[in-house]
């Protein structure tokens, strides 16, 4: 059942920009299989998940995983763990989203919040690239000169990463938050934002070589 429009689940509320492919939603777990109007017009690529109520870890889905079902922690270091009980084993639509029955998605009478990401051309790119353990390294392609990159190492346990061009306005971006710690700003010299997307800078960091990100 569609919670967001069935009427059974009057914590719902929503807001959308569909063409900056951006959801905002809470809603109230059931407990139970369901899925979740998410207002975009196309499928969704990333979907982050947090309890409001609970101290349940941040739920990641996204498109470079192994399994459409594979999800990772945001708080953590840890790979991409293979179960359903998060997304279940459908894809997203246009539409909609599934959530499994897992309490860190879902818990019945416990309150969600939902940040989801729908890839816009020339705006936001949802993707993973190889490193080549290369200080001049892999130039990744996203089509538009980035603002921001979250990288996560799939391939193993690894830090996830923020890069942004308001804090590095110019090359070569060095100032990264790492969301799963709690350190300041710390200065690793790593990327080059470049017209059609980054350029690693960095033969070990977010790079390693054969290491996928």
């Amino acid at each position: 059942t569609d919670v967001a429009e069935s009427g059974n689940n009057p914590g719902f509320k929503r807001q959308t920009n569909a063409a900056a492919g951006f959801s905002i939603m809470l809603y109230v777990g059931t407990g139970g299989v369901g899925t979740m109007a998410h207002g975009l017009n196309s499928a969704p690529s990333v979907i982050i998940v947090k309890s409001g109520s609970t101290t349940a870890n941040w739920i990641v889905k996204h498109p470079s995983t192994t399994n459409n079902y594979d999800f990772l922690y945001l708080n953590t270091t840890g790979a991409p763990i293979a179960n359903d009980g998060a997304w279940t084993q459908t894809d997203p639509t246009s539409t909609v989203f599934s959530v499994g029955a897992a309490d860190a998605v879902n818990q019945d009478t416990k309150s969600f919040i939902a940040y989801v990401f729908a890839e816009v051309q020339g705006y936001s790119k949802f993707a993973s690239y190889i490193g080549n353990g290369n200080a001049n390294g892999r130039m990744v392609a996203t089509g538009f000169k980035p603002a921001m990159i979250i990288t996560k190492k799939i391939s193993d346990t690894g830090n996830w990463t923020i890069y942004d061009n308001k804090r590095d306005p110019f090359n070569v971006a060095d100032t990264v938050l790492l969301p799963n710690a709690t350190n300041a700003d710390q200065t690793v010299i790593n990327f080059d934002f470049v017209s059609n997307g980054f350029k690693c800078r960095n033969s070990g960091s977010e790079n390693e070589n054969g290491t996928t990100y």
